[in-house]
């Protein structure tokens, strides 16, 4: 039998293979990112409520518990009480979301 050697370090799952295209994929193994669990995502979003309402002080709590479900309306209430535009808001909101991470 005519067997491929893998080259060197290289390990035999890692050869190319045309049957299977992510064969030959490394998996990059240097980061070292852990997924955020359930209070941690609440946690996060519970900061950017709290910079909503900073940013936008004249919505009230409900106004901004609005943006977790109802975005909509949520930039319905924006526009309505500081006359912004959807795109404005998104832009803004994601701005703080940029600062929030990288803090």
């Amino acid at each position: 039998m005519n067997r491929e050697q893998p080259r060197s370090g290289q390990s035999p799952s890692m050869r190319s293979n045309p049957d299977n295209p992510y064969a030959a994929i490394k998996p990059n193994l240097s980061k070292k990112e852990v997924p955020m669990n359930q209070d941690q995502a609440k946690g996060k979003f519970q900061q950017l409520k709290g910079k909503l309402k900073e940013t936008w002080g004249r919505l009230s709590d409900d106004e901004i518990a609005l943006y977790e479900g109802q975005r909509d309306q949520f930039f319905g209430k924006l526009k309505e009480k500081y006359g912004l535009a959807r795109e404005e808001a998104e832009e803004r909101i994601r701005e703080i979301e940029q600062m929030q991470k990288a803090a």
